[in-house]
């Protein structure tokens, strides 16, 4: 899509994509930035048009955010952005209001050889992703620290555990690619955690459930590590055979568990009532 810009006479074009199918590996770390400054509601509908599929708009959170967004966009921008045109561009771009759809990889590899995640990140075993979970809490925590060291060294472990070279990856090299992680450019590794963020918050959409009974709001490492010791048992064995296990294959589990708890519930409450 183009937003005409019109002031003072100058008149200019800016290009925007009409879908996440078409963002591409130039603009899609701007568009998932630009999202994360608008909450989502509901429209009113009328009950006799659409009663089953509510409209969805945009709610802007932080306007300097998406203004300086936007001027990365187009440079030509910097002069004419308005709360009003930040509210025009986000009205034209409404299909934002059904991300996160992040499912697919925008930065497979690094360098050529750093290999990262897959689509949907199915080739993760449940012990990867539980580590870079609380390597990716970690950084969070980190974001607020004033000291640079710490900022530094959670942005490595974390990288380290989202990349690999050549794809070879298990629990011994993580060290060592947390080493090699220093000499990776800070720009380089910004772009693999924004795209690993927008794998997660696709994920944790998906399997809701499994994220404290459908709420994904805390993934710490304390309720992931309690996660697999209780998968753990009939279905998957041992604890190290859990860690082996696909991922997708222990959340599926879980979530399977959260609806027959639900079920049983509603059934008992059925007879009691």
């Amino acid at each position: 899509m183009k937003i005409t810009v019109e002031h003072s006479g100058r008149k200019f074009d800016v290009d925007l994509p009409d879908s996440w199918d078409d963002v591409t590996h130039k603009n899609w770390i701007h568009i998932l930035q630009f999202r994360s400054c608008f909450g989502v509601a509901d429209k009113p509908v009328d009950q006799w048009q659409n009663p089953l599929e509510p409209e969805r708009h945009l709610i802007l959170n932080n306007y300097l955010q998406a203004r300086a967004i936007l001027m990365s966009i187009d440079k030509r921008l910097k002069q004419y952005i308005t709360v009003e045109l930040v509210w025009a561009i986000a009205d034209e771009m409404t299909w934002l209001a059904d991300l996160p759809n992040h499912y697919r990889s925008m930065t497979p590899t690094l360098y050529w050889i750093w290999r990262g995640p897959k689509n949907q990140l199915i080739d993760w075993n449940w012990g990867r992703y539980a580590m870079t979970e609380e390597k990716f809490k970690k950084y969070i925590d980190s974001l607020e620290s004033t000291d640079i060291k710490t900022r530094a060294k959670a942005v490595n472990e974390l990288f380290a555990c989202m990349y690999a070279l050549f794809g070879f990856w298990n629990f011994k090299v993580a060290d060592f690619y947390f080493v090699l992680a220093r000499i990776i450019s800070t720009r380089k590794k910004e772009l693999a955690i924004a795209n690993y963020s927008g794998l997660r918050n696709w994920i944790q959409d998906v399997y809701s459930e499994a994220f404290n009974g459908g709420s994904s709001s805390d993934t710490s490492g304390a309720s992931i590590r309690e996660l697999t010791i209780a998968m753990s048992g009939d279905k998957f064995g041992t604890v190290d055979k859990v860690v082996k296990q696909n991922f997708h294959m222990v959340l599926q589990y879980q979530c399977m568990l959260h609806k027959e708890i639900q079920r049983s519930q509603s059934n008992k409450g059925g007879v009691l009532s």
